[in-house]
């Protein structure tokens, strides 16, 4: 069979599945990588960067693919963690939660880093004449690529409020054989260097409800909102903890490079390495 997998080959009792998220690649896994492998941790990196979608679901397609020829191989029975960063978490929940109605794919602990779970206010920005030219510009070449259509970009609008993405995430169930655990990011300090394209805020509708006028929050990553993290029952790790270090370095917290952050790398370590991780709180 040809090895279409990318990863490397130690063997381990759980191999761990790597999800990018939009406009991204597994180069975000760079600073990931070397902790797993001194972990002993074998992972493998799944790649959607390079190809142009008519429909978001068939990236989820792809992923199922990906998972079952790990899973099909000799030396890697059973099951597998997976960590995900961003859309991807959105795109690996859509496979476990919606389209794995026979449980085929089996997942012992599933974290998503910086997550949207529920529709994402900057994906409905991106698509509202008022406020998208000004947001468009400042995240230009930073976030938002170059040549970027809103209306043409599946993703984009999948999560938006109504998007199918989350309109069928919100009617499927967080799966009760899988261990979720989310890590995420606030700006507590309400420092501008947090995320300094939106002076450390970022964009949210008050309660939800994209009829209400949005605002800038704190209580972000600088991308997604907590409240757009937010899944019940899902246990999940608040960072900062360290306060000299995001003194040092509150740059590195943000959505954008928050997978290369030393905390988060900390935090993903530990919850493949535990057998009982401990959460600092869960959604309710």
């Amino acid at each position: 069979m040809q090895d279409t997998v990318q990863g490397n080959v130690r063997k381990n009792k759980c191999p761990v599945v790597l999800v990018h998220g939009w406009k991204s690649s597994p180069h975000i896994w760079s600073r990931l990588i070397p902790r797993l492998e001194e972990s002993g941790i074998e992972y493998y990196l799944f790649d959607y960067s390079k190809k142009n979608y008519s429909d978001s679901l068939l990236i989820a397609d792809e992923l199922g693919e990906f998972i079952a020829e790990i899973q099909s191989r000799a030396g890697c029975p059973g099951a597998v963690d997976i960590v995900s960063h961003s859309l991807g978490t959105t795109i690996t929940r859509y496979l476990l939660e919606v389209e794995d109605k026979k449980r085929r794919f089996k997942v012992r602990r599933f974290i998503g880093i910086g997550p949207v779970n529920r529709a994402s206010t900057l994906a409905e920005l991106f698509n509202d004449g008022r406020y998208a030219p000004e947001i468009l510009k400042t995240l230009v070449g930073v976030f938002v690529p170059k040549e970027f259509s809103a209306a043409e970009d599946v993703l984009v609008q999948g999560v938006r409020f109504g998007g199918k993405l989350v309109a069928d995430l919100s009617d499927a169930t967080k799966r009760d054989d899988i261990d979720y655990r989310f890590i995420v990011a606030v700006n507590r300090t309400r420092n501008p260097d947090f995320f300094r394209l939106f002076e450390g805020k970022t964009w949210v509708f008050p309660d939800g409800n994209p009829a209400n006028a949005p605002v800038l929050t704190y209580d972000g990553d600088g991308i997604v909102a907590l409240c757009e993290s937010a899944l019940k029952g899902a246990g999940y790790s608040l960072l900062p903890k360290d306060a000299d270090y995001f003194s040092e370095k509150p740059g590195s917290y943000c959505h954008i490079l928050l997978p290369t952050n030393r905390e988060a790398i900390d935090c993903v370590v530990g919850y493949l390495t535990a057998d009982n991780a401990v959460s600092d709180n869960y959604f309710e």
